[in-house]
Protein backbone atom coordinates (compact mmCIF):
# COMPACT_ATOMS: atom_id res chain seq x y z
CA UNK A 1 0.00 0.00 0.00
CA UNK A 2 1.72 3.22 -0.90
CA UNK A 3 2.01 6.20 1.49
CA UNK A 4 3.92 9.65 1.75
CA UNK A 5 7.15 7.58 2.52
CA UNK A 6 6.99 5.25 -0.69
CA UNK A 7 6.97 5.41 -4.13
CA UNK A 8 6.27 2.33 -6.48
CA UNK A 9 8.83 0.66 -7.51
CA UNK A 10 9.72 -0.08 -10.96
CA UNK A 11 10.28 -3.53 -11.72
CA UNK A 12 11.78 -2.89 -15.13
CA UNK A 13 14.74 -1.03 -13.92
CA UNK A 14 15.86 -3.59 -10.90
CA UNK A 15 19.02 -4.55 -12.68
CA UNK A 16 19.98 -0.67 -12.98
CA UNK A 17 19.10 -0.06 -9.60
CA UNK A 18 21.23 -3.05 -8.45
CA UNK A 19 24.43 -1.96 -10.47
CA UNK A 20 23.71 1.73 -9.21
CA UNK A 21 24.05 -0.14 -5.42
CA UNK A 22 26.74 -2.07 -6.37
CA UNK A 23 28.46 0.58 -8.43
CA UNK A 24 27.87 2.89 -4.86
CA UNK A 25 30.02 -0.33 -2.86
CA UNK A 26 32.83 -0.83 -5.44
CA UNK A 27 33.93 2.85 -5.11
CA UNK A 28 33.85 2.85 -1.03
CA UNK A 29 35.99 -0.73 -1.65
CA UNK A 30 38.60 0.68 -4.12
CA UNK A 31 39.10 4.08 -2.38
CA UNK A 32 39.42 2.11 1.03
CA UNK A 33 42.39 -0.31 -0.66
CA UNK A 34 44.13 2.10 -1.77
CA UNK A 35 43.98 3.53 1.37
CA UNK A 36 45.57 0.26 3.41
CA UNK A 37 48.10 0.23 0.76
CA UNK A 38 49.10 3.60 1.33
CA UNK A 39 48.87 3.45 5.23
CA UNK A 40 50.71 -0.17 5.42
CA UNK A 41 53.54 1.79 3.49
CA UNK A 42 53.40 5.69 4.78
CA UNK A 43 51.54 5.76 7.75
CA UNK A 44 50.75 9.96 7.86
CA UNK A 45 50.73 11.07 4.49
CA UNK A 46 51.24 10.14 0.39
CA UNK A 47 54.49 8.30 -0.17
CA UNK A 48 56.16 9.63 -3.57
CA UNK A 49 55.46 7.31 -6.22
CA UNK A 50 53.11 5.71 -4.58
CA UNK A 51 49.83 3.82 -6.41
CA UNK A 52 47.21 6.81 -3.84
CA UNK A 53 49.64 9.40 -5.04
CA UNK A 54 48.95 8.61 -8.70
CA UNK A 55 45.10 8.24 -7.33
CA UNK A 56 44.91 11.61 -5.80
CA UNK A 57 46.63 13.23 -8.64
CA UNK A 58 43.84 12.01 -10.96
CA UNK A 59 41.03 13.20 -8.91
CA UNK A 60 42.29 16.16 -7.37
CA UNK A 61 44.76 17.38 -9.99
CA UNK A 62 46.38 20.55 -8.70
CA UNK A 63 44.57 20.74 -5.19
CA UNK A 64 46.20 19.14 -2.45
CA UNK A 65 44.10 16.82 -0.71
CA UNK A 66 45.09 14.71 2.96
CA UNK A 67 44.60 10.58 1.65
CA UNK A 68 42.87 10.50 5.41
CA UNK A 69 40.18 12.36 4.36
CA UNK A 70 39.26 10.24 2.21
CA UNK A 71 37.48 7.84 4.96
CA UNK A 72 34.30 9.90 5.06
CA UNK A 73 33.60 9.51 0.89
CA UNK A 74 34.71 5.91 1.77
CA UNK A 75 31.76 5.89 4.66
CA UNK A 76 29.48 7.76 3.31
CA UNK A 77 29.44 5.97 -0.45
CA UNK A 78 29.11 2.50 1.46
CA UNK A 79 26.56 3.27 3.38
CA UNK A 80 25.07 5.35 0.72
CA UNK A 81 25.32 2.05 -1.24
CA UNK A 82 23.71 -0.28 1.40
CA UNK A 83 20.89 1.86 1.19
CA UNK A 84 20.16 1.31 -2.09
CA UNK A 85 20.60 -2.13 -2.11
CA UNK A 86 18.25 -2.39 0.58
CA UNK A 87 15.54 -0.51 -0.85
CA UNK A 88 15.99 -2.46 -4.20
CA UNK A 89 15.64 -5.31 -2.48
CA UNK A 90 12.05 -4.24 -0.81
CA UNK A 91 11.35 -2.61 -3.97
CA UNK A 92 11.49 -6.01 -5.51
CA UNK A 93 9.59 -7.58 -2.62
CA UNK A 94 6.70 -5.02 -1.92
CA UNK A 95 6.47 -3.20 -5.43
CA UNK A 96 6.95 0.08 -3.44
CA UNK A 97 10.38 2.50 -3.12
CA UNK A 98 10.89 3.13 0.31
CA UNK A 99 11.89 7.11 0.97
CA UNK A 100 13.21 6.77 4.49
CA UNK A 101 16.99 6.50 4.73
CA UNK A 102 17.49 4.49 8.40
CA UNK A 103 19.31 1.70 7.60
CA UNK A 104 18.16 -0.27 10.43
CA UNK A 105 14.31 0.27 9.42
CA UNK A 106 15.48 -0.30 5.72
CA UNK A 107 16.73 -4.17 7.12
CA UNK A 108 13.95 -4.67 8.99
CA UNK A 109 11.90 -3.74 6.05
CA UNK A 110 13.35 -6.76 3.96
CA UNK A 111 13.21 -9.37 5.97
CA UNK A 112 16.84 -10.09 5.92
CA UNK A 113 17.94 -12.33 8.98
CA UNK A 114 21.35 -12.43 8.23
CA UNK A 115 23.31 -11.82 11.80
CA UNK A 116 26.67 -10.45 10.41
CA UNK A 117 23.99 -8.19 7.87
CA UNK A 118 22.65 -6.65 11.42
CA UNK A 119 25.43 -6.54 13.10
CA UNK A 120 27.81 -4.46 10.06
CA UNK A 121 24.64 -2.15 9.78
CA UNK A 122 24.19 -1.31 13.26
CA UNK A 123 27.85 -0.63 13.20
CA UNK A 124 27.35 2.36 10.61
CA UNK A 125 24.35 3.27 11.46
CA UNK A 126 25.85 4.53 14.75
CA UNK A 127 29.15 5.68 13.35
CA UNK A 128 30.94 3.15 15.23
CA UNK A 129 34.03 2.91 13.09
CA UNK A 130 35.14 6.33 14.20
CA UNK A 131 33.36 6.55 17.27
CA UNK A 132 33.03 3.08 19.07
CA UNK A 133 31.05 4.83 21.92
CA UNK A 134 28.90 7.09 20.35
CA UNK A 135 24.96 5.57 20.17
CA UNK A 136 22.87 8.06 18.31
CA UNK A 137 21.44 6.27 15.30
CA UNK A 138 21.67 8.18 11.68
CA UNK A 139 18.51 8.46 10.95
CA UNK A 140 18.79 10.25 7.73
CA UNK A 141 21.95 8.23 6.79
CA UNK A 142 24.27 11.76 6.15
CA UNK A 143 26.79 11.69 9.22
CA UNK A 144 29.74 11.65 6.95
CA UNK A 145 27.94 13.98 4.01
CA UNK A 146 27.86 16.58 6.94
CA UNK A 147 30.23 15.27 8.90
CA UNK A 148 30.73 19.09 10.60
CA UNK A 149 26.98 19.65 11.12
CA UNK A 150 24.42 18.29 12.82
CA UNK A 151 26.03 14.91 13.75
CA UNK A 152 28.08 13.19 16.24
CA UNK A 153 30.87 14.57 14.82
CA UNK A 154 29.59 17.79 15.89
CA UNK A 155 31.94 17.52 19.25
CA UNK A 156 34.47 15.72 17.43
CA UNK A 157 37.95 17.33 17.10
CA UNK A 158 39.17 16.94 13.51
CA UNK A 159 42.24 19.05 14.39
CA UNK A 160 45.40 17.74 16.71
CA UNK A 161 46.69 21.25 18.03
CA UNK A 162 50.28 20.10 18.52
CA UNK A 163 50.60 20.76 14.80
CA UNK A 164 51.58 24.39 13.75
CA UNK A 165 51.81 24.04 9.75
CA UNK A 166 50.50 20.52 9.11
CA UNK A 167 47.38 20.21 11.19
CA UNK A 168 45.88 16.38 10.58
CA UNK A 169 42.76 14.77 11.75
CA UNK A 170 42.81 13.82 15.69
CA UNK A 171 41.99 10.44 15.15
CA UNK A 172 45.24 10.13 12.44
CA UNK A 173 47.10 7.90 15.28
CA UNK A 174 44.36 5.34 15.19
CA UNK A 175 43.47 5.15 11.76
CA UNK A 176 46.48 2.30 11.30
CA UNK A 177 46.18 -0.45 8.82
CA UNK A 178 44.39 -2.71 11.08
CA UNK A 179 41.78 -0.15 10.97
CA UNK A 180 40.90 -0.01 7.20
CA UNK A 181 41.22 -4.02 7.28
CA UNK A 182 38.44 -3.81 9.39
CA UNK A 183 36.35 -1.80 7.31
CA UNK A 184 37.09 -3.37 4.16
CA UNK A 185 36.37 -6.63 5.60
CA UNK A 186 33.17 -5.13 6.30
CA UNK A 187 32.39 -3.52 3.25
CA UNK A 188 33.08 -6.92 1.43
CA UNK A 189 31.08 -9.14 3.98
CA UNK A 190 27.91 -7.23 3.93
CA UNK A 191 28.37 -6.94 0.23
CA UNK A 192 28.53 -10.44 -0.40
CA UNK A 193 25.25 -10.70 1.66
CA UNK A 194 23.34 -8.41 0.49
CA UNK A 195 24.22 -9.16 -3.07
CA UNK A 196 22.88 -13.14 -2.48
CA UNK A 197 19.73 -11.69 -0.75
CA UNK A 198 19.10 -9.73 -3.82
CA UNK A 199 19.88 -12.68 -6.16
CA UNK A 200 18.18 -15.15 -4.55
CA UNK A 201 15.09 -12.57 -4.99
CA UNK A 202 15.67 -12.31 -8.84
CA UNK A 203 15.82 -16.24 -8.90
CA UNK A 204 12.16 -16.57 -7.21
CA UNK A 205 10.87 -13.59 -9.25
CA UNK A 206 11.45 -15.98 -12.38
Amino acid sequence: MQNNESIPFDTNRTYEWLIISQSYLQCSLITARMLKLELSTHEYGVAEGSPLQWCLKEIYGRYGQDCNYLIFPILFNFKHGVELYLKTISGMDTSQFDKKHNLISLLTTTGIKNVDCKRIIEKYHRCNFLMPNNNRGDESNTFERYAAQDTPYNNFEFYDPSYTNDKRLKFLPKLKTKKIIELIEDIEKLTDIIREESLERLRNAK
